[in-house]
């Protein structure tokens, strides 16, 4: 969506998180399980190569359609063919990295079953309370960690472009004309 509203078509078609990366890894995951079962014919697993040559190529493909800056062209080869090396590598660690978010079902399935395991008897009710209660504290430390885990590795690292702006922090007017910062100052 950046790429799109930036106008950066190179990036937006040609790029491992543009139009040809999502097809590639689609066509990885999908084509492969399809074929897989019998769903999809063979055939399919041919657009492998074609959307790999094309990830490999971006950057003289970016100069040859759109005039785009490029290396060498020897330099781009290499390089495209170490970028290709590492999405491919990428999207298998980054799927089985899921593997994760059922490894906390688990967690909170275990932690439930013996928080109820305990929870009999005269005082079973305030075993139960406080059980259920270091439970969910302990999976809200959990998801917190998860989602600044995203924010500042994943979000970032794929959205974010620096382009050399200093970062201004947000400064709010108080009563006295006095500016109030929030943020982290560069």
């Amino acid at each position: 969506m950046n790429a799109w509203r930036s106008q950066d078509w190179p990036r937006l078609f040609l790029e491992k998180n543009g139009l040809v990366g999502i097809a590639l890894y689609w066509t990885l995951i999908g084509g492969g399980l399809g074929v897989g079962f019998g769903i999809l014919p063979k055939s399919v697993l041919l657009l492998i190569p074609v959307l790999c040559v094309l990830l490999w190529l971006h950057e003289p493909l970016a100069k040859w359609i759109w005039r785009h800056p490029s290396p060498p062209l020897g330099e781009a080869l290499v390089t495209g063919f170490f970028e290709l090396f590492e999405t491919v590598t990428g999207y298998a660690s980054n799927s089985l990295s899921f593997i994760r978010l059922g490894a906390f079902a688990v967690a909170h399935e275990g932690l439930s079953a013996l928080v109820v395991s305990y929870s009999g008897g005269r005082w079973g009710w305030l075993v139960l309370l406080l059980g259920t209660i270091l439970v969910v504290g302990f999976e809200g430390v959990i998801v917190g960690i998860q989602a600044l885990r995203l924010e500042y590795y994943e979000f970032f690292g794929r959205f974010f472009q620096g382009r050399g702006q200093p970062f201004v922090p947000l400064s709010l007017q108080t009563n006295g004309g006095r500016h109030a910062s929030v943020g982290i100052r560069a």
